[in-house]
């Protein structure tokens, strides 16, 4: 009797404390399908000192945006809406370009968090803290024009910069 009576009284003690960020820890579930993207953009909003680098995969070339390539990924991030991103359903229906290697990865320095935007294809990129714990935002890039594109920027970048 005594064991049921301590049982229950560590189950209650232990729920009823919980909180939201208590359970999505637990669970490991994002608080929304674009928490990386929204945390990057709130981070560059509130802070001047922002450090920015482009690595293109294929020869680990890596290059240092100037301000205006900044402002460029600003810019993208703010055209970016909610319809774009994947849920988790549709992540997993991703198959192979879940695990598709990035073509291009944009590491942004910001408020010591360090954020990592990966351009796996013209398709789709992924976003997300250098150290998180949740899953990668993935955004479906594939509507926007080429001039807008995120993939073909950081293409564009990489051309411009080994010659």
């Amino acid at each position: 009797m005594k064991i049921k009576l301590f049982a229950l009284l560590i189950i209650i003690v232990l729920f009823s404390s919980c909180s939201n960020k208590v359970i999505n820890r637990f669970y490991n579930l994002k608080p929304s399908k674009y928490y990386y993207t929204s945390k990057l953009s709130r981070d560059i909003v509130y802070n001047d000192e922002i450090k920015m680098s482009s690595i293109e995969t294929n020869y680990y070339k890596r290059f240092t945006l100037d301000s205006d390539e900044k402002g460029e990924i600003i810019r993208f991030l703010t055209l970016l809406k909610d319809d774009y991103f994947l849920t988790t359903d549709q992540i997993l229906n991703l198959g192979d370009e879940e695990n598709k290697k990035a073509q291009y990865k944009l590491t942004i320095d910001v408020n010591n968090n360090k954020y990592c935007i990966e351009a796996l294809d013209e398709n789709y990129i992924r976003v997300f803290l250098w150290d998180g714990k949740y899953v990668e935002d993935y955004i479906d890039i594939s509507n926007f024009p080429i001039g807008e594109n995120l993939f073909y920027y950081l293409k564009y970048i990489y051309l411009t910069k080994i010659n």
